[in-house]
């Protein structure tokens, strides 16, 4: 009799069969998913000259390459062979071959042309002044094209077309070179970064010059030197702060700037601080001369009545965090912090932003008499909280004010080119 046919055999080959039969589909659905990715998220470019790789879609590939904008030598990758390949190498190889950037089309020169007139009939509007720039990046002048763009950010501060575009066309080195291109994020958008900046450096730096406050509160003597101290920390917070900048500033730098920069900052806010109250002092006078006011000295008239006093707390709260801002992180000078119109001029810039970071501090204030109150019966306690809670206002209101100044930097530096030049 035969031997009995065995299948035992069959199997290996049965089994490498299946595999590779499962690898295949593998491998087709991973290629499927790179090209259905790629047609969603565009194609990565890395342009000739430039170190940082973009993505852009198919249609803006081609009206670049036929607008010169696209070097014939820039790298496109291809996620569905997993490959760089220079844009001559590939189907816009035709659309090269229209325009180059060398040899800039008669007609494109005629359509600037015509949009530098369309700019002249209408300057207070950006728009003409980004067709000018397109066409002036298509004739192959990126020069003029920046100047456009710096012209549009000028009329159009931060706007997000503007910027968009810029960013679309110019490259990294001469997009640096624009002002009013991209504003700082504003304070409020990262509340648990406010909240912690007084820590940010360790509970050390808060909890030393709580002590300090906290002794220092004991005695008239010691309170004016404690608010002079409380003064120089809070105008370094500021002009640190307006750096971008997002821990407290080291104690150091407090001694570095001392001399002329710390004695700049607070002549310039006495000054500002004393032309504000001379008016109400003025008025106070008036009303002790015309036997309105029994009182013995103008400052005492100001304190015991209610329409003054909250006159100059409002007055205060309005006018000095503004020049306390400027005289911080712009240095300046003490003529221009002697100057209402300019301050004016500032805080009408800063408009609605200003007056959340004015109705801040205000909080802040209030917050630390109120805190006080319920705890007067206890002999020190209201102290520590008073001590502890000036401490965390300086920090957190210097960090707002310089992260205000920080957002408007560029146009507040301006008005004071402007003023110093008229």
């Amino acid at each position: 009799m035969g031997r009995p046919h065995s299948f035992g055999n069959l199997a290996p080959s049965w089994s490498v069969g299946t595999r590779s039969a499962t690898n295949a589909v593998d491998t087709l659905i991973s290629v499927g998913r790179k090209v259905k990715n790629a047609t969603k998220a565009g194609y990565p470019v890395l342009q000739k000259g430039a170190l940082k790789e973009e993505v852009w879609e198919w249609a803006d590939l081609e009206a670049s390459a036929r607008a010169g904008r696209l070097s014939p030598d820039s790298l496109i990758f291809f996620s569905e062979d997993n490959t760089w390949r220079k844009a001559a190498d590939t189907d816009l190889a035709s659309c090269l071959s229209v325009a180059s950037p060398s040899e800039p089309d008669r007609e494109l020169e005629s359509e600037y042309e015509d949009a530098l007139a369309d700019v002249n009939q209408n300057p207070v509007d950006h728009g003409p002044l980004l067709h000018a720039a397109e066409l002036a990046m298509a004739i192959g002048n990126k020069d003029l094209a920046r100047e456009h763009y710096q012209k549009a950010l000028e009329l159009s501060p931060f706007h997000p077309r503007v910027a968009q575009e810029a960013k679309r066309n110019l490259p990294p080195r001469d997009l640096r070179t624009l002002r009013l291109l991209q504003k700082p994020p504003h304070v409020w958008e990262e509340p648990l970064r406010l909240a912690a900046y007084p820590a940010a450096r360790g509970p050390l730096y808060i909890l030393i010059p709580m002590l300090v406050v906290f002794a220092m509160t004991w005695s008239v003597w010691t309170l004016i030197p404690c608010a002079f101290l409380l003064g120089l920390w809070g105008m370094e917070v500021i002009a640190r702060s307006s750096t971008g900048e997002f821990r407290p500033p080291h104690w150091r730098s407090l001694v570095v700037n001392a001399g002329r920069t710390h004695l700049k900052r607070f002549t310039s806010l006495f000054g500002a601080t004393l032309e504000l109250y001379l008016p109400f002092i003025a008025i106070a006078a008036l009303l002790m001369i015309i036997g309105q006011s029994d009182r013995s000295n103008p400052l005492e008239v100001v304190s015991k009545s209610p329409v003054l006093s909250v006159l100059v707390f409002t007055a205060s709260l309005v006018y000095l965090p503004a020049v306390l801002m400027l005289v911080s992180a712009n240095g300046t000078r003490i003529r221009d912090a002697l100057n209402p119109l300019q301050i004016g001029s500032a805080i009408r810039l800063m408009e609605g932003e200003y007056i959340a970071a004015v109705v801040f501090i205000l909080a802040l204030t209030c917050a630390i008499w109120g805190l006080g109150r319920p705890l007067g019966s206890i002999l020190v306690a209201p102290r520590v909280l008073y001590a502890a809670s000036t401490v965390y206002a300086v920090l957190a209101g210097g960090f707002v004010l310089g992260r205000l100044f920080a957002r408007f930097r560029e146009q507040l530096e301006e008005t004071t080119r402007d003023s110093t030049g008229s």
